[in-house]
C-alpha cells in the first residue's frame, strides 16, 4: 500500500513541475486593427474601361459615363 502511495505522490510531483509551465504560460494580445496598404491598379482600371466598352450591363451601371465618352471615339 505504502509503495501505491509513494507512486501516486511522485506522480502527482511530476505532473505538477511538467503542467506548471502550461498553466502560467504568457499570452499574446488579439490583434484589434489591420494595417492596409492600397494601391491603385492601372492593369485593373484598363481592364474594367474594355469591359464598359464592350457594353456589358453589369459594366455599364458602374461605368455609364465614360462608356457614353469613349463609345462614340471607338470605330
Amino acid at each position: 500500500m505504502r509503495r501505491i502511495l509513494f507512486q501516486l505522490c511522485l506522480f502527482v510531483i511530476c505532473s505538477i513541475k511538467i503542467a506548471n509551465p502550461l498553466l502560467y504560460a504568457e499570452t499574446t494580445p488579439l490583434h484589434t486593427s489591420t494595417d492596409w496598404q492600397l494601391k491603385a491598379s492601372l492593369k485593373y482600371d484598363t481592364l474594367c474601361l474594355l469591359n464598359a466598352l464592350s457594353g456589358d450591363p453589369y459594366y455599364l451601371h458602374y461605368y455609364q459615363a465614360e462608356f457614353d465618352h469613349f463609345h462614340p471615339l471607338h470605330p
